[in-house]
């Protein structure tokens, strides 16, 4: 049968062939979708993969045991604690309460944060999406779940992978806001946000850099009434934490860090590109310097343009980092998980840079180098956790401990907040607490609402003199206190035997 075209009515068969080509040059938009669901799905079995991998053979360190008691105390404890010390992450405890009853092991522990680094996946997708296209969207996913710095706070029994997500929430809700001129996503914009700020305290700072950038977009919104009262009822929200910080706690979380900043700033930029050495930050943020070039090369970054939403982007990274730069200055705050709420938009600017090369070749070489150093960076951190001689291994001292004690022995901890671990263990292990005594003896709520105490050298030699066998365990580097609580236990007896389980030390005296 000779080959045919039937013509529609109406058009000649030159129109219908150019009509023909031009839509065998676009993929339907189905097609897109599916392609973009499948690469979504991919990178969700790569990210949910990498962040189960060796979840629980790391011990709970003293942060993570607390989270974990926190779990499982009396509500008056859990309020009052709250209340008093443990505001910054009141959100996360909150739903670990609930989260424990499915299980309160190391590894069901540990699974919340694992579902919250997972789930920032998509919705990482969704933000490149929305502000720098499809493009930007996949390769910044990709970037976030192959990422070190990611992947271990996805692995902790802390908050942090709970505010990554509530930032990327608040920040898309927010660029909704932006990209649509209207003011129909406040609400979902307003939980969001706080919801973050009571994950983090710090979450504060992607809030303010949201406002800032509402400064340049005031004039084109239509109803201002409603953008200031959503902006009201954030603060008012979040006030009552910010007052329990302020006025209630004793701000003693913060105490131990008396790092040198030169130090600690180099390591938050050793944590932002993955942790693969300096060579990998030149070139990241060679890719941020290129995404920036490029746009104002292109006279993009007009008020009337889609690039609204990429200078956000460079505020939400570059504002929380100035700010703690500059606190830190004066007091010591700066930490690099302190700022992983900043994570997603440094990526999102490296996809962009990544996005912005032209050269296929050159653009396929340049994301396989950056994700290849990245998963080197992600098999040395698994190593690490993997290798108990590296963390505080609070897991085996405990059973060390609990399986050579007799009964009437007492336990020291010169620091008293580490009696916390070790009871988290001694629960673990069904070990019957009549069996030790423990020195300094502390109360849940005192161990949880206010700051831990050096163990004075009269209460050591009283525990020693008044004890025939003590243990002494410690996770903290010797320093004078210790020292002094170390002589008064050796005036009333000798050393029997020492043993290092990573960085805890055990130390077993008889008089």
């Amino acid at each position: 049968m000779p080959y045919s075209i039937r013509v529609p009515l109406g058009m000649n068969i030159e129109a219908r062939v150019k009509s023909e080509t031009n839509l065998s040059k676009t993929p339907p938009r189905a097609l897109w979708g599916a392609q973009t669901a499948v690469w979504l799905f991919l990178v969700m079995v790569i990210a949910f993969s990498l962040r189960v991998l060796t979840l629980g053979s790391r011990s709970f360190w003293l942060d993570e045991a607390a989270s974990s008691l926190l779990a499982r105390v009396d509500w008056h404890t859990f309020v009052t604690a709250v209340f008093h010390r443990q505001g910054n992450m009141a959100l996360y405890y909150l739903v670990l309460r609930g989260w424990s009853h499915l299980g309160d092991g190391e590894s069901s522990i540990r699974f919340l944060s694992v579902v919250f680094g997972a789930a920032a996946i998509p919705l990482m997708y969704q933000i490149g999406k929305l502000s720098l296209g499809v493009k930007v969207g996949r390769i910044a996913a990709l970037l976030l779940a192959v990422h070190a710095f990611h992947i271990a706070y996805s692995q902790e029994a802390r908050g942090y992978s709970l505010a990554v997500l509530l930032a990327l929430f608040s920040c898309y809700f927010y660029l909704k806001i932006v990209k649509s001129e209207g003011l129909s996503g406040l609400v979902p914009y307003s939980i969001s946000s706080v919801l973050m700020v009571y994950a983090q305290v710090l979450g504060t700072l992607p809030i303010l850099a949201q406002w800032l950038h509402a400064v340049r977009l005031w004039n084109t919104w239509t109803n201002k009434r409603r953008a200031l009262l959503a902006f009201a009822v954030i603060a008012l929200a979040v006030a009552p934490l910010l007052f329990a910080l302020w006025f209630e706690s004793d701000r003693s979380q913060l105490a131990w860090m008396n790092q040198l900043f030169a130090s600690t700033l180099y390591s938050t930029l050793l944590n932002f590109s993955g942790n693969t050495g300096i060579p990998l930050v030149i070139l990241e943020f060679a890719l941020v310097a290129w995404s920036g070039v490029f746009r104002l090369r292109k006279g993009s970054l007009q008020p009337s343009t889609r690039d609204l939403e990429y200078g956000f982007l460079w505020l939400w990274m570059l504002l929380p980092v100035v700010l703690m730069v500059m606190i830190s200055l004066r007091w010591p705050v700066l930490q690099g998980r302190y700022l992983i709420i900043c994570l997603p938009s440094f990526l999102l600017l490296v996809a962009d840079g990544l996005a912005q090369i032209r050269s296929r070749v050159i653009f396929a070489a340049a994301l396989m180098i950056v994700v290849s150093l990245w998963l080197i960076g992600v098999s040395s951190y698994l190593q690490s956790r993997a290798d108990s001689n590296h963390s505080d291994n609070w897991r085996d001292a405990s059973r060390y401990i609990l399986s050579g004690a007799q009964p009437g022995d007492a336990v020291l901890f010169p620091y008293s907040a580490e009696e916390i671990p070790f009871r988290e263990y001694q629960k673990r292990l069904a070990q019957p607490s009549q069996l030790l005594v423990l020195v300094p003896a502390k109360t849940d709520l005192e161990l949880l609402s206010t700051m831990g105490t050096w163990t004075t050298p009269q209460v050591a030699e009283n525990a020693a003199s008044r004890h025939s066998r003590l243990w002494m365990i410690s996770a903290l580097q010797p320093n004078s206190r210790s020292r002094d609580v170390q002589a008064a236990v050796e005036a009333h007896g000798r050393e029997l035997t020492r043993r290092q389980f990573g960085f805890v030390r055990v130390q077993l005296y008889s008089r």
